[in-house]
């Protein structure tokens, strides 16, 4: 059995859904934080975010998610202090998230006068083998959670694990 290299580690697959795919400019509507704390247990969360502007109807084509969705939710200031504490120190994956998700978080929080440079940012997961000093090569989630229970939330991780996702695009 291969050694489980999430084990202590808060562990969060990381989504956002969008205006459109410009981090400079577009403004999140979506996001998700999904996965595990250290001590294993589940880390659920979800939420609408107002953009204060309109969704292009070409971008709620693919997430489902309309202005009248979002005109009662508060904008990403409401909910940038709850976000950072979830990802700070924590290791980040999902898919794109480095070259989008992150970048659009960032642009988020300098929105805000806040930097959002928390969480370790990785593309794939790597870690100090303690024993060899090496490291264990990229990981594919769902190896390393195959001894997880069914509900653990890696179970619906996407794409690059091979896993299924339940509702595409729509952040969680």
């Amino acid at each position: 059995m291969a050694p489980d290299v999430f084990d202590g580690e808060r562990v969060l697959a990381f989504d956002l859904e969008t205006t459109g795919v410009s981090t400079q400019y577009d403004r999140i509507v979506q996001l998700a934080l999904i996965g595990a704390d250290e001590t294993g247990g589940e880390v659920h969360y979800e939420r609408l975010v107002n953009p204060r502007r309109p969704i292009p109807a070409g971008a709620s084509g693919v997430h489902g998610i309309y202005d009248h969705d979002v005109r009662s939710k508060g904008d990403f200031s409401t909910v940038a202090d709850e976000v950072a504490a979830l990802i700070e120190g924590a290791i980040i994956v999902g898919h794109n998230v480095r070259k989008f998700d992150m970048a659009m978080l960032e642009s988020e929080y300098l929105r805000l006068g806040k930097s959002g440079d928390a969480g370790k940012r990785v593309p794939a997961i790597r870690k100090k083998n303690p024993e060899t000093k090496g490291d264990y090569g990229h990981l594919r989630i769902g190896k390393a959670a195959e001894n997880r229970p069914a509900s653990w939330p890696w179970r619906s991780m996407h794409s690059a694990w091979n896993c299924p996702q339940r509702r595409p695009h729509s952040g969680g």
